[in-house]
């Protein structure tokens, strides 16, 4: 995934769980986007984010995407075993 990251809104993710916490003390989660069973990621909640640094967030229709580049971590998906 890219430094802009991708879509972070949680409206648009499910079977999410937490799992640890970043540098900056956010919460950490593995999820599926609602399109795609398939492919699990681990990142943050936009929302979240927009807490307590705003301008890694920004806005997409009206969903919220993390600039993960800010946040010095990235976005990535989870492989199977």
């Amino acid at each position: 995934m890219n430094a802009s990251g991708g879509a972070s809104d949680p409206r648009l993710k499910k079977n999410i769980t937490l799992v640890g916490k970043t540098v900056h003390d956010l919460n950490l989660y593995t999820f599926n986007y609602i399109w795609d069973d398939d492919k699990t990621y681990c990142g943050v909640m936009s929302d979240e984010v927009e807490k307590v640094m705003p301008e890694a967030v920004s806005k997409n229709g009206g969903f919220g995407r993390v600039n993960y580049g800010m946040l010095g971590i990235q976005m990535e998906e989870v492989r199977r075993a």
